[in-house]
């Protein structure tokens, strides 16, 4: 079954991006975080399907790895434990975010750019070998350049000029 598409808005800020990612593939909820940290994600390789479990918003890496998303934006490493200012697991803007002492036992971000790199690598090798086969669709890093008003209210909708070639 195809995953809850990605909303992006426009924030509290003039041009400062803010975008909802649903969080299953039935639930209501989505996870909040800003334009740039979802980019860096998508380029990290973390699939684009979340889920909420035990408090945090989960997402999946590549090879099955399971990874806490707070823990990848932030960085936080082993004995580090993230914490949310406002007490709301779902918004995963960095002013919410912060790290203190505590007790996990593993460094997030490290194990995804691990599995990333392996990833690369065996894509790599596959194509050398002439055997590659693209398991999923490419997700997109997005770069609104306009915005153009839906008819649907509070939703806004960001495209590229006619013509332009993505980045």
């Amino acid at each position: 079954m195809k995953a809850r598409s990605v909303r992006i808005t426009e924030g509290p800020q003039r041009g400062l991006f803010v975008v909802h990612v649903p969080l299953s593939r039935f639930g209501k909820d989505e996870a909040v975080l800003e334009l740039s940290a979802y980019n860096e994600l998508v380029a990290l390789k973390l699939y684009p399907n979340w889920s909420i479990l035990g408090g945090g918003v989960y997402a999946r890496g590549p090879n099955g790895l399971r990874l806490l998303v707070a823990r990848v934006l932030t960085d936080a490493k082993a004995g580090e434990v993230v914490e949310y200012r406002d007490g709301n697991p779902l918004n995963l803007c960095l002013e919410n975010l912060a790290v203190r002492d505590g007790f996990s036992t593993k460094h997030d971000r490290a194990l995804l750019i691990e599995a990333r790199d392996r990833l690369e690598a065996e894509n790599a090798e596959s194509i050398k070998a002439g055997s590659y086969h693209p398991r999923f669709r490419k997700p997109l890093i997005f770069r609104p350049d306009s915005v153009v008003k839906s008819r649907r209210r509070g939703r806004v909708v960001y495209s590229q000029p006619q013509g332009a070639v993505p980045r």
